[in-house]
């Protein structure tokens, strides 16, 4: 897998009983009774949120209260993402296709939904569109991975 997205892991502050789980790209949120708990519910809302069969996500603990999601296949997750860039940057679908220069808004939603993968070069230009200021750095992450929980 080429993209993973970052999480973070609290454990649960005195009287509370949850470990919080934020993946604040994704728009996931959720918690469990245990940090082992807590990684499988992240996997889990992942999974649920995506709802297409054989679709498999992967949580790497990084320590240090990080971790990342890496899924057999980035495509439902990378057009998550970009659905949320784009609703945070208050565009919609047709400004953010126009910043493509397409008139059409198609040449924007099918990778939104998740229809079409863009390639590196394609993801750097809707990334760019959405935020000419933008600046992402690829860089390789070697990690130990935690299954989720059966």
């Amino acid at each position: 897998e080429i993209m993973n997205f970052a999480g973070k892991i609290t454990p649960p502050k005195k009287g509370e009983r949850y470990w919080e789980v934020k993946v604040a790209d994704l728009g996931v949120f959720t918690q469990g009774k245990s940090e082992k708990d807590a990684y499988a519910m992240a996997a889990d809302a992942l999974e649920t949120l995506v709802d297409q069969k054989g679709f498999h996500v992967e949580v790497a603990p990084l320590g240090g209260g990080k971790f990342l999601i890496s899924a057999n296949d980035p495509t439902p997750l990378i057009a998550r993402w970009l659905y949320r860039l784009r609703e945070k940057s208050g565009l919609t679908v047709r400004e953010a296709a126009a910043r493509l220069g397409s008139a059409h808004p198609e040449a924007w939603a099918r990778y939104e939904s998740g229809r079409t993968s863009p390639t590196l070069e394609k993801l750097s230009e809707l990334l760019l569109a959405i935020d000419p200021d933008v600046k992402f750095t690829l860089r390789r992450v070697a990690t130990p991975t935690l299954k989720k929980a059966s």
